[in-house]
């Protein structure tokens, strides 16, 4: 092997506990029963820290193409793993990522449901055995404590405005007297 790398570039073997799985770019290898299964491997998983690389809907940033990352995510899984369990628990994982970050959950099922029904790139979803409503099932088993929407009373365009206008102004006061207080103390 020193005659095909330079002496600079130490090769480390990395999974030493095992050699019958390895991860290359975005996915895991695994040789059960001597056939190779790929899993999605992501080596933000492996940091300690949070990392945030999708939309926040709570900004100003367009709704609709945020949502798209939810099925381009959705189809790079379908794609990388190979059985359904890897793919349900990755999406699941991004799915509940993605409602922390203000999505709607319905929203999302309902984007997953269409874009099934209208792009020929789902069926590689078709590999797993499942329709789309099992599929959709299964990635509804999870707690919707955030992004979904609460059932409100229909509010007059014009207190809309006064609310938001309320909002803004409290926000910006808690900041203000938090850094009075900062600044005091």
């Amino acid at each position: 092997m020193k005659d095909m790398y330079p002496a600079d570039l130490e090769l480390k073997h990395e999974n030493s506990k095992n050699d019958k799985s390895a991860s290359y770019l975005d996915l895991k290898l695994d040789v059960l029963n001597g056939e190779i299964v790929t899993s999605l491997y992501d080596k933000q998983d492996d940091f300690r820290f949070k990392i945030v690389n999708f939309p926040d809907l709570s900004g100003n940033i367009p709704q609709d193409g945020s949502y798209g990352v939810f099925i381009a995510q959705t189809l790079r899984y379908a794609k990388a793993c190979a059985k359904y369990t890897d793919f349900i628990t990755r999406t699941l994982m991004l799915k509940t990522q993605l409602i922390k970050q203000n999505f709607h959950a319905k929203v999302l099922d309902r984007k997953l449901h269409r874009w099934h029904k209208r792009s020929d790139k789902a069926a590689v979803m078709d590999k797993f055995g499942h329709d789309m409503k099992k599929i959709i099932s299964d990635l509804q088993s999870l707690p919707h404590t955030h992004g979904t929407k609460q059932k409100t009373k229909k509010q007059n365009p014009e207190n809309k405005n006064k609310t938001s206008t309320a909002r803004i102004k409290s926000k910006t006061n808690l900041s203000t007297s938090r850094a009075d207080r900062a600044s005091a103390g």
